[in-house]
C-alpha cells in the first residue's frame, strides 16, 4: 500500500475530515464548480431537505429490496419500453 507500514493509501496522512467541514469549506465561496446553487440559502435548503431524506430513508421500516431485483425488473421494463419503440417504428415506416 504505497510502502506505508500502517496499511493506509499513500494519499492519507491523517483522520479523514468530517463531510460537515468538507461542504462547509467547499461551498463557502458557491464556486459553480462545486455547487450548483445560486446561493447560499438555496444550498442550505437544499442541504435540509436532502438530509430529511436520508433520515426518512434510514427509518423506513419497509424490507429491503435486493440490487438484483431492482436491475432484472428495470432490465424487463427497458425491454418492453425496446419493443414498443421497435414496433412504433416499423409501423411508421409501411
Amino acid at each position: 500500500m504505497g510502502g506505508n507500514s500502517k496499511g493506509r493509501a499513500w494519499f492519507q496522512r491523517g483522520p479523514v475530515p468530517r463531510p460537515e467541514f468538507c461542504y462547509s469549506v467547499f461551498m463557502s465561496a458557491l464556486s459553480p464548480i462545486v455547487s450548483e446553487h445560486e446561493s447560499e440559502e438555496a444550498a442550505a435548503r437544499y442541504d435540509r431537505w436532502f438530509r430529511e431524506k436520508v433520515r426518512a430513508s434510514q427509518e423506513d421500516g419497509r424490507p429491503l429490496i435486493p440490487h438484483d431485483a431492482v436491475m432484472a425488473e428495470m432490465d424487463e421494463i427497458i425491454r418492453r419500453a425496446e419493443e414498443r419503440v421497435a414496433k412504433r417504428n416499423a409501423t411508421s415506416v409501411t
